[in-house]
């Protein structure tokens, strides 16, 4: 069962919202789910970022070729 799903099923009770222990158990559910969606976004933004850093240097390279092309 994915995390998300475990900590949106938690739903503290005034018997289980004081125990220590369930509040331990909850707040780590909660920043792992948090860790691992700023992961997903980290990657995404890599992902866009080398994908712009590629069409830059394909750009780059282009007109150089163009340049030497036309110096002939």
């Amino acid at each position: 069962m994915p995390r998300k799903v475990i900590a949106d099923s938690l739903t503290p009770t005034a018997s289980t919202s004081s125990s220590p222990a369930f509040l331990v158990a909850f707040n780590y559910i909660v920043l792992e789910n948090l860790v691992h969606s700023f992961h997903e976004e980290i990657q995404a933004v890599k992902a866009r970022a080398f994908s712009d850093l590629q069409i830059a240097i394909e750009a780059c390279c282009e007109e150089e070729t163009t340049a030497l092309y036309s110096k002939r």
